[in-house]
């Protein structure tokens, strides 16, 4: 039995309606809000750790001629420790089979922390984005700190375009946090073994099965149309990257949410929606699998200022995703001969059951 994958990645996000975006304004709500305190009792941790290591947990220098060797030698390490100084995020090196540990340290004591710093005050002041692969971007955003003059910087990914950005930003992580008398920057402290992924997961994923299926260019057009309609409302636009994969992006930025109208006082909305779409084939049968994941700010102020906006709140996000899988699903349906959902997430198209590979049936 061969599969073919072939993959698509779909952008979807709204488009601005009324006001010109500044994200040098936003202050974006973390999941994880560092401020002074906390980096410095990281640090405190991570020093005390190199000092007194518990037993069990000694580990080799991340820099040590050991590692080097082993790397020669082919071994792959499954974890070691940096000793002061510690390298920047940005910086850090690349171990197979390991992933950073990251902390905090003073600013001072990292090289080339002043002038790394200096570069992301100013990305951040400008809100251009930088090292985008197709539509996806890096920019630099002021985050929320939960101490009066303390400032956060974090990167994040977001849909971007020329020195536009556009869309709630994702995969947020604060890198430094900038005080009246110093700063602390975010470093890596060691490596260990790759471990379970528990953030960034999916929100749904779909699978549809049909002896035809067309091609990427017109799945693309005909989503993007199923996208627009109520109550999301996605302004859309494709970009193609070859015959099996291109990028529909879309945006929407301090607009009044219809997904979210039934909540009090009236909700504005920044929102990116992201569908991975990848084609393959199992024997005679092709199949699309999607799978889709939502980043979503609100304004309960319902203003346009951009100091209002925080993420949604479960209940909100629940709603939002709902809406999202409605349409995705709807559409699926009238593009289908003869659909059948076999699971919540299983769609064949006039397929007798013994065609459907097994895994893709309900046990």
């Amino acid at each position: 039995m061969s599969k073919i994958p072939a993959v698509v990645i779909l952008v979807i996000s709204l488009f601005s309606v009324g006001g010109t975006r500044i994200i040098s304004r936003e202050r974006i709500e973390l999941g994880y809000a560092p401020t002074e305190a906390t980096a410095s009792q990281e640090y405190a941790v991570i020093l005390r750790g190199l000092n007194s290591p518990k037993v069990g947990d000694e580990k080799p220098d991340c820099r040590s001629d050991w590692l080097k060797a082993a790397e020669s030698q082919g071994t792959e390490p499954r974890s070691c420790r940096f000793s002061p100084p510690f390298p920047l995020w940005s910086d850090a090196p690349t171990y197979p089979g390991m992933e950073p540990r990251l902390g905090w340290a003073p600013l001072l004591k990292v090289p080339k922390g002043l002038s790394r710093l200096k570069g992301w005050k100013a990305a951040s002041e400008t809100g251009v984005p930088y090292d985008c692969e197709s539509a996806v971007c890096q920019v630099i955003v002021h985050a929320l700190n939960p101490v009066p003059g303390e400032v956060t910087l974090a990167s994040c990914k977001i849909v971007g375009e020329g020195n536009r950005v556009s869309g709630a930003p994702w995969d947020c992580h604060p890198i430094a946090i900038i005080t009246s008398d110093g700063a602390w920057v975010r470093v890596v402290s060691e490596y260990g073994e790759v471990g379970k992924r528990t953030l960034g997961l999916p929100d749904f994923d779909f699978v549809w099965f049909a002896s035809t299926l067309p091609e990427i260019s017109t799945f693309l057009r005909d989503a993007q149309s199923a996208l627009s309609s109520n109550p999301l409302q996605l302004a859309t636009r494709i970009q193609i990257i070859t015959s099996q994969a291109g990028v529909l992006l879309g945006t929407s930025e301090y607009v009044a949410s219809k997904v979210l109208s039934d909540y009090k006082p009236r909700l504005r909305e920044m929102a990116t929606v992201r569908v991975e779409a990848f084609t393959g084939r199992e024997d005679r049968i092709s199949y699309i699998k999607l799978i889709v994941s939502t980043n979503l700010l609100v304004n309960t102020l319902a203003s346009t200022s951009p100091e209002d906006w925080h993420r949604a709140n479960q209940s909100q996000e629940e709603d939002y995703v709902k809406a999202v899988r409605a349409n995705v699903k709807a559409y699926l349906d009238k593009a289908c001969t003869q659909p059948m959902w076999w699971t919540e997430r299983v769609l064949t198209c006039g397929l007798p059951r013994e065609e459907i590979p097994t895994w893709a049936l309900p046990r």
